[in-house]
């Protein structure tokens, strides 16, 4: 009995130790709650949405699990360490998951927390604050599952007697999105929405819904809709604007986002838009159902802030099958226009696909790219009147893509500025098919050009119309070309016009009437301070073939060549007259031209008229001679500076 009774004084000992060293247990009732009592606050409407708040309860409907803490606050130790509770639906209470591990009750100083969804990493949490922060909210929240374990939500308890009461607070924002499935658009419709970002979960009422950080800055964005008309929805939101506990409704209108290219339909000339390209970032375009000029950017949900570069892509409908795709022009981003409202942006262009307004020389429409060159040809007419558009080349051009160029009809001027056009390859003739004023500064540098019809020329087919000042000057043609009737590597037919300072050096071929500079001319024309270098040769059979190293024949007694020169080769094989500078003249004289051939003692072919041209001779110094002064037609307003025995150049030659 003594033993014993030691053992029981040992024993009553040992408790008071262990009690004097673990203070947080003096405080402990040894009991634990027999009670836990949980509410669930809404979420509310924010700033600026509907007021009607139907929807928005939480509740919990059976096997939910909450985590919950117990904290003495003088040392800030955790004395309960995320204690899971689970909600039963039928008893409509919660129970420990684990009877072994339950909340005690404790004294004062000791505060109680809690939180949803239950979560073993969430374990030494010392407030509601450090358990928001280690939160993970998850993209994917699609299903049902996924979205309420995004739906965070924290409580702080009140202990009394023995029952616990916890009112948890949504710690998260509510977005959600409704959508209007109309479509503009016949074809298939496709009602599940790619979003960008978090996934949502659609709701049986077809509305979504999905949870976001506080505080922070959000992107909504998705496509949607029909295939050949995708909506393209994106929407900014503040971090101001996202709040704990509150929710923000979208509604988003099937408003599809188009780019408005221009008001004229140069599409049914050049073909449609395949793609553009935005700063960098790449968009594939589909048109607008009953419109020929507005593509929604499929992929672009929202306008770019700025623009730093704006390229539009069209299939072109000329071009080689391997080559359709070609870039229309880089837009001048200054120039275009964006419309919040209609969720639009607008580039103001020509039928052409240009840009410029083309109503001056100072205002021109600009020519940046090969399908511009064509675009030329949709402001033009089809009777050969005067044209009144202006147009001015703005970079070089080459035309590989087209394997048949169609030449284009210039405008009141085409300003080609110096630039090149390469490679080319048409039956049809030069670049322009028609001069409608002035062509100049326009250098065709590489092609081929064969046609069995006449009135062909490597810048310009023909400039026929009287009563107005043609002029081609400053030009120069380095194709070759071969064709059936009067050609010439500027021009074929050159009647009523001026050429000047102009330059070819490919070999020119016809049947009938061929020149270096014209093919044919008649009427008031003037051809001065040109020369040639190319091969130039009558091929075929017949009579009426005159060829020359700058024209094939003028019929026309109001005619000049002046300080022009031919140091190519002249060749007809067939009956025909031939010369160094003319073929064949009806009447007046050129003067002061200069040729390295004669035919039958003359320079011009024909026989019938007089011969002021001379031969170059630099052994009997006859050679035109250079000076300063602007009344000499071989001096410096005209030709670079050279000696004699070297062949001038022009002033605008490299």
């Amino acid at each position: 009995m003594k033993r014993v009774l030691e053992k029981r004084v040992l024993w009553i000992v040992f408790i008071a130790l262990l009690m004097a060293c673990n203070p947080d247990l003096e405080n402990k009732s040894g009991k634990v709650l027999t009670s836990l009592q949980v509410t669930l606050s809404n979420f509310e409407g924010n700033i600026d949405t509907r007021t009607e708040e139907n929807g928005y309860q939480t509740s919990f409907s059976g096997d939910e699990q909450i985590g919950i803490f117990s904290l003495k606050t003088s040392n800030n130790t955790v004395l309960d360490n995320n204690v899971p509770y689970k909600y039963n639906a039928s008893t409509n209470s919660w129970q420990p998951v684990n009877t072994g591990n339950q909340i005690y009750m404790y004294g004062s100083g000791v505060t109680y927390y809690a939180y949803y969804p239950y979560n073993s990493n969430m374990d030494d949490k010392k407030s509601t604050a450090e358990i928001t922060t280690a939160f993970t909210l998850p993209e994917d929240q699609s299903t049902y599952d996924n979205y309420s374990s995004a739906d965070l939500m924290t409580a702080t308890g009140t202990l009394s007697s023995s029952t616990l009461s916890l009112s948890f607070a949504h710690a998260m924002s509510l977005i959600e999105i409704e959508i209007d499935e109309t479509s503009n658009s016949s074809a298939s419709y496709d009602p599940a929405p790619i979003f960008y970002g978090i996934k949502p979960w659609k709701m049986s009422d077809g509305i979504y819904r999905y949870l976001v950080e506080p505080g922070i800055d959000a992107e909504i964005g998705f496509d949607y809709g029909p295939a050949d008309n995708r909506y393209a929805f994106q929407k900014s939101l503040a971090a101001a604007d996202i709040t704990a506990g509150k929710y923000i409704c979208i509604k988003a209108p099937f408003d599809n986002r188009y780019l408005e290219l221009n008001t004229g339909n140069y599409v049914g000339v050049l073909g449609p838009v395949s793609k553009v390209v935005i700063n960098g970032t790449e968009y594939s375009t589909s048109l607008i159902s009953g419109s020929n000029n507005r593509y929604l950017l499929d992929g672009l949900r929202k306008s770019p802030e700025t623009f730093t570069s704006f390229n539009i892509y069209i299939t072109d409908n000329l071009a080689k099958a391997d080559s359709k795709e070609q870039l229309l022009l880089a837009v001048t981003t200054s120039n275009i226009t964006i419309d919040a409202t209609n969720k639009s942006l607008t580039i103001p262009l020509s039928a052409g696909g240009m840009e410029g307004t083309g109503t001056s020389a100072a205002d021109p429409y600009l020519v940046t790219t090969p399908p511009q060159l064509r675009g030329v040809d949709a402001e033009g007419t089809d009777n050969n009147s005067a044209e009144t558009e202006y147009y001015e080349q703005k970079a070089d051009l080459d035309l590989s893509a087209y394997d048949n160029w169609k030449p284009v009809k210039s405008g009141a001027l085409y300003d080609g500025k110096g630039y090149k056009v390469n490679n080319l390859v048409s039956t049809q003739g030069g670049i322009f098919s028609y001069n409608g004023g002035t062509i100049q500064n326009v250098h065709l540098v590489s092609g081929n050009i064969n046609s069995t019809n006449g009135n062909i020329g490597g810048i310009v087919n023909v400039c026929d119309r009287s009563g107005i000042n043609q002029t081609i000057q400053n030009c120069s043609n380095a194709a070759n070309i071969t064709a059936g009737g009067w050609t010439g590597g500027i021009v074929g037919n050159g009647s009523y016009s001026t050429i000047e300072h102009c330059k070819n050096s490919g070999n020119i071929s016809s049947t009938v009437s061929v020149g270096g500079i014209f093919g044919h001319i008649w009427g008031d024309a003037h051809v001065r301070y040109c020369y040639n270098e190319g091969l130039i040769k009558v091929i075929g059979s017949g009579n009426d073939n005159p060829v020359g190293g700058i024209g094939g024949q003028i019929y026309s007694s109001a005619y000049g060549i002046e300080y022009s020169y031919n140091k190519g080769d002249v060749q007809n094989d067939v009956t025909g007259e031939a010369g160094s500078i003319l073929g064949r003249k009806s009447s007046g004289d050129g003067s002061n031209n200069y040729g390295i051939q004669i035919f039958n003692n003359k320079i011009y072919g024909s026989n019938n008229n007089s011969n002021t041209e001379i031969l170059f001779d630099n052994t009997s110094n006859i050679w035109p001679a250079y000076t300063a002064d602007s009344s000499n037609g071989w001096g410096s307003s005209h030709w670079k500076s050279y000696n004699q025995g070297e062949y001038p150049q022009l002033l605008w030659e490299p």
